[in-house]
């Protein structure tokens, strides 16, 4: 039996319509809510992971995220286990003199850098690849009967610019979309509400209570309440349930973005 969720209440079959009355703005997440990349993103980051021997505990750690800080994370976490292995190896350079501190910083900042460039390079070649990007059902349309509306319809995502930048230009986005925006044109990524405050100022919106949020994942629904806007609203295409994403704050939740047209007022 279908369930949706708007607010505390929750709807059997019968989904809620969803008012679009004074909205001025959609802010879509593209991997897992837009863009079917068939968890690409999330083989990449693992298989570069296990290059370095790094293990990814869970996928969910990716979702959403900024993908240099997923792989900061993990390249903390197992310095903290292997510190004095690691120590070792590099022991010429805790002889410098240097506080061990500032050692162990540049040589996390460093193996970052490395890994990061490196999934970039994997990623990319995937997604170059014939086959391997597609859109979600209905998100076309949806673009489209938004725009018919005036209302602004614009991306954000974890990725890094130009990522961004290939996706949308292989999926055909520039011409349906008012702008988008990657984690690295802002000052930090999800769950902070900096991009979609980039995407509000660069479109002359300045109340968020006249913008939606639409994601797959907890940190998308947590970067929309941070935001402030007025809703959250969650899709289950992507790689958090139903439970998690209303927990974290999702307002309504849909099975796909393609739902989202048939709610609308």
């Amino acid at each position: 039996m279908s369930k949706y969720k708007l607010g505390k209440q929750v709807f059997e079959n019968v989904p809620p319509t969803l008012s679009i009355k004074g909205i001025e703005m959609f802010v879509f997440d593209m991997a897992g809510t837009c863009v079917d990349e068939n968890g690409l993103v999330y083989k990449i980051m693992n298989k570069t992971l296990e290059e370095y021997n790094i293990q990814l505990d869970d996928i969910r750690e990716i979702g959403g995220f900024s993908k240099k800080q997923v792989i900061r994370n993990r390249v903390d976490y197992d310095f903290k286990i292997k510190r004095e292995a690691i120590r070792g190896v590099n022991r010429t350079k805790y002889l410098k003199g240097l506080p061990e501190e500032t050692v162990d910083e540049e040589i996390k900042q460093f193996v970052t850098n490395q890994i990061y460039r490196k999934f970039q390079k994997n990623l990319l070649e995937s997604y170059n690849m014939r086959g391997n990007l597609d859109t979600y059902p209905g998100v076309y349309n949806l673009f489209h009967n938004l725009r018919e509306r005036d209302i602004t319809v614009c991306l954000n995502t974890g990725y890094p610019e130009h990522i961004a930048t290939t996706i949308i230009n292989k999926l055909g986005f520039k011409g349906l979309i008012n702008g988008y925006i990657a984690s690295d044109m802002v000052e930090k990524g999800r769950p902070e509400p900096y991009m979609i405050n980039k995407l509000m100022s660069d479109n002359n919106i300045t109340d968020p209570k006249n913008v939606i949020k639409v994601g797959d994942t907890v940190v998308d629904m947590l970067e929309g309440i941070n935001a402030n806007v007025r809703y959250n609203v969650g899709v289950l295409t992507g790689v958090n349930n139903r439970d998690e994403l209303w927990r974290s704050g999702a307002d309504l939740v849909l099975p796909s973005v393609n739902d989202i047209n048939k709610l609308l007022l």
